[in-house]
């Protein structure tokens, strides 16, 4: 007899989110300690842009073995919605972590930097 117990969306989604959370968080990290965000380099998230529909696919996929190569459209938009929100949420509070407690000032030093950049930019454009 076939297994009849299904897995809902929010725990693949849960899952999932968590993993792309992390990630993101991660490269973050990543790109603040060895100072690339002082940069405006963008490419290590080009990374992130890559996993993200990655990892919504293979949550669905998850998702659809799980419960015996059944699939519906709405239960594939809320495994792939919940990876993405629970994701964001994650990534949401690592985010206020690091600007209200651990680096107050990157904001700050963020604008400063923009600033000299646009004002170089203008200087050379003469």
């Amino acid at each position: 007899m076939e297994k009849t117990t299904t897995v809902s969306p929010g725990k693949i989604g849960a899952n999932y989110g968590i993993i792309l959370g992390f990630i993101l968080i991660l490269i973050s990290v990543i790109m603040y300690v060895t100072g690339l965000a002082y940069e405006g380099a963008q490419w290590p998230m080009y990374v992130y842009y890559v996993l993200f529909p990655v990892l919504i696919i293979l949550g669905i996929r998850a998702y659809k073995k799980e419960n015996n190569s059944f699939l519906s459209l709405s239960e594939a938009l809320k495994v792939g919605v919940s990876i993405g929100v629970i994701s964001g949420i994650l990534f949401l509070i690592y985010n206020l972590i690091f600007n209200y407690l651990i680096e107050p000032e990157f904001a700050e030093q963020m604008i400063e930097i923009a600033r000299n950049q646009m004002a170089e930019t203008k200087h050379s454009n003469r």
